[in-house]
């Protein structure tokens, strides 16, 4: 494959090979968003609109801080003998 190296600034694939393409990262970032929103439904964690990283940051607080509670709630059923 011949590389045409007077056009090859136009190509970020080619100048940079390991670096995707924005737009591909923010489809990442988007289903990422959606598999924890999926999650967090579930354990009925409920989580504000927020907009791209502030959103990974708080769901991943939210889901820290819900297996804390649940880790709490089963010492405490074990210690009480439920």
């Amino acid at each position: 494959m011949e590389v045409d190296t007077e056009h090859r600034s136009s190509s970020p694939i080619l100048d940079r090979p390991f670096q995707r393409p924005f737009r591909g990262d923010v489809d990442a970032v988007e289903r990422v968003k959606e598999g924890c929103a999926r999650i967090l439904s579930r354990i009925n964690v409920k989580v504000p609109e927020t907009v791209g990283e502030d959103f990974l940051i708080y769901a991943t607080n939210a889901c820290c801080a819900e297996w804390k509670l649940r880790q709490q709630n089963s010492e405490i059923a074990l210690k009480v003998g439920f």
